[in-house]
């Protein structure tokens, strides 16, 4: 958790005053997309509204790095597992459902594609691809 931290504080932009880093509303939300946030426990509103606490000035909010500490129950606290790569599945068939099964353990997690963006996918490239049975 506090590589995390430690990341994201590395990466926010430095504010005109010293010691302080900013955010914009869209860079928090790409913290939270980014997987930095606990999903499972938090929403994106929540985080959101945890960070309107930090002065904002100009649009962007201003942190100090204890700032950003004092939110690490936000952070995910769990090591990161090895990223999806698609080259590592093994070619040969599968049921249809398995396509739902991919969506709800890995894609979900690992991107910002929406079960109804998948379904679309699914229907036009993966189903006139199959035989029928398979």
């Amino acid at each position: 958790m506090t590589e995390f931290i430690d990341y994201v504080w590395k990466n926010l932009d430095p504010a005109e005053e010293e010691g302080f880093r900013v955010a914009s509303e869209a860079s928090l939300e790409k913290i939270y997309q980014r997987g930095f946030i606990d999903a499972r426990r938090f929403s994106v509103a929540q985080w959101k509204n945890a960070c309107h606490k930090f002065s904002k000035v100009k649009g962007q909010y201003r942190f100090r790095r204890e700032d950003l500490d004092s939110l690490k129950g936000f952070f995910f606290a769990a090591l990161p597992k090895r990223p999806f790569d698609p080259k590592r599945l093994k070619d040969g068939v599968r049921p249809l459902e398995w396509t739902n099964e991919l969506y709800q353990k890995v894609l979900r997690f690992e991107s910002d594609l929406t079960l109804e963006a998948w379904r679309k996918i699914v229907q036009s490239h993966v189903l006139p691809k199959c035989k029928k049975g398979d």
